[in-house]
């Protein structure tokens, strides 16, 4: 078992303490002439032993103090440290709460926004549903939506039946070209078609003369990349 420093240092003192009043005691004896001689060199040996322990005793505070001193510097740093550590951390905290803060209030604009849309988009749909004129829209050539007045035109019982339909099967064939032409219009430039006459042809084989404009929209949130045109017609005599 290692001996602390404090019992290292007793220990030490004792034995050399003790060899030095035993040998020194020992060879003062053989080379004193007589007894005031003796204690001459007793005197000198005592002073010489307060001497070197007063030294000695110097040397290990002084080795110990600054250890100490040492340690208590290398305490200070670190706790500086950690202060410092402290303040920057506390700082990233009120930073992460006041980003979340503003992350919570952007979310909540971003929740009342959408849900203002889609209650916008309700409506709108409803209009759109329920308007007086016939509306429909279409991609890729095929029907994707029609409105109450559209289903009744072309003659569909519902609206899934129609879905997915060509558009050109309701128009008159004589139109198809004239139709066409527009549809690439719409489709290459981007922009709305002025209104033209057309004749539709419902399920039944009636024919119906009608005024259409057709319009590029993006149709139940998709991408704006994947077209969608909407047809307004507005049937002649109405």
């Amino acid at each position: 078992m290692k001996l602390r420093f404090e019992y290292q240092i007793t220990l030490g003192y004792l034995i050399i303490s003790g060899l030095w009043i035993f040998f020194s005691d020992f060879l003062f004896e053989i080379f004193a002439v007589d007894k005031e001689s003796l204690s001459e060199l007793q005197t000198l040996k005592g002073w010489f032993f307060v001497f070197i322990t007063g030294m000695m005793l110097l040397f290990f505070l002084r080795k110990y103090l600054q250890r100490q001193r040492q340690i208590e510097n290398q305490l200070k740093n670190k706790n500086s440290q950690l202060q410092s550590y402290q303040v920057a951390l506390k700082e990233k905290v009120e930073d992460y709460f006041s980003l979340m803060e503003e992350y919570k209030t952007q979310n909540e604009d971003l929740i009342n926004s959408k849900n203002e849309s889609e209650k916008e988009r309700e409506q709108f749909s409803f209009l759109l549903d329920y308007a007086p004129d016939p509306v429909f829209v279409y991609s890729d050539n095929q029907f994707v939506y029609l409105n109450q007045k559209s289903i009744k035109l072309f003659g569909f019982p519902d609206s899934n039946e129609a879905i997915g339909k060509p558009v050109f099967s309701v128009f008159h064939g004589e139109n198809k070209e004239e139709i066409i032409k527009d549809f690439e219009f719409v489709k290459t430039e981007y922009s709305k078609r002025p209104q033209r006459e057309f004749t539709v042809v419902d399920s039944s084989g009636t024919k119906t003369d009608v005024e259409a404009s057709a319009v590029p929209i993006v149709f139940r949130k998709e991408p704006l990349r994947s077209f969608f045109y909407g047809i307004l017609l507005i049937q002649k005599g109405i």
